[in-house]
């Protein structure tokens, strides 16, 4: 895993989500939802920017649904949509792990349409 220093801290220290995806994307499922689920308990993502608020979200999404946990996924899509009208990366990542979801409930058109959201946000 790479380390950022972000003005003397680590940049998983400064972004929280950054642990947590690189083990996901490195294929650690268990590991990250191990330490992205800590940072999802009640109270703890309002300390958090909107952005890292909804990369933990959508890493653990993803993460649920990759072990096949399709009702904790719904639950965390629940969380996720209040970030699907936020502009940027923020509205982006919430729009990509809402693809995800419909994706694997196989509703393809719908996911087509927050994967095409999801790009439209990050070139805007």
């Amino acid at each position: 895993m790479h380390r950022t220093q972000v003005g003397g801290l680590a940049e998983a220290e400064v972004r929280p989500h950054v642990a947590p995806r690189a083990l996901a994307r490195d294929g650690h499922v268990s590991e990250a939802l191990a330490a992205v689920e800590p940072l999802l308990a009640p109270g703890r993502l309002a300390g958090l920017g909107e952005e890292d608020a909804a990369l933990l979200l959508a890493t653990a999404l993803e993460c649920r649904l990759a072990r096949g946990d399709v009702g904790e996924a719904l639950a965390l899509g629940e969380r996720l949509a209040a970030y699907l009208v936020r502009p940027g990366r923020t509205g982006a990542a919430a729009h990509h792990a809402a693809g995800e979801l419909c994706a694997a409930l196989n509703e393809v058109d719908t996911a087509a349409q927050h994967y095409a959201a999801a790009g439209a946000l990050l070139t805007s």
